[in-house]
């Protein structure tokens, strides 16, 4: 093999390397990273910790559904009423869950949600804890928890 040879084929295995280095970078950023599942999972916690410290506190349970929930809890507004709660997610995959207090404007409590079941345990006729799973949207992972009601109102 001459000189000339051996420089060619080494220009055109550099254009080569350069052209997969390329590929592998554009579909490197293609797929979501670990910092983005990683903040959604973040984002998730908090919901569901946001939720369960305004149940748990719950003096009544209107409503409790597979996809959401209606509760009132003592007065944080200092108005002397206690306070409607109703959370709601509507079943379809990659929607948000919604927030209504006092049957206000909804306001989305997280943004992405794929999956959220929320469940009751109930004994003698009250309400003694609530269970809650989540699925945020792109994520693997499922959010369990749980709480117990502190006031342990009549169920629905």
């Amino acid at each position: 093999m001459t000189l000339i040879e051996l420089v060619v084929a080494l220009a055109i295995t550099s254009l080569v390397l350069a052209g997969v280095g390329a590929a592998v970078r554009l579909a490197a950023g293609a797929l979501p990273g670990r910092d983005d599942a990683l903040a959604g999972l973040l984002r998730g916690q908090r919901f569901l910790d946001e939720f369960l410290d305004s149940i748990s506190t719950a003096t009544g349970v209107e409503s409790l559904g597979a996809t959401g929930v209606s509760f009132t809890v003592p007065d944080r507004d200092e108005d002397g009423d206690e306070e409607e709660l109703a959370y709601a997610w509507s079943s379809t995959s990659g929607e948000p869950v919604l927030l209504v207090v006092n049957g206000g404007a909804p306001v989305q409590v997280l943004d992405a949600c794929d999956g959220l079941a929320v469940s009751a345990i109930t004994g003698d006729g009250l309400v003694r804890a609530v269970q809650v799973s989540l699925i945020v949207s792109g994520r693997t992972g499922v959010l369990r928890s749980g709480t117990r009601l502190l006031s342990m109102p009549e169920a629905p």
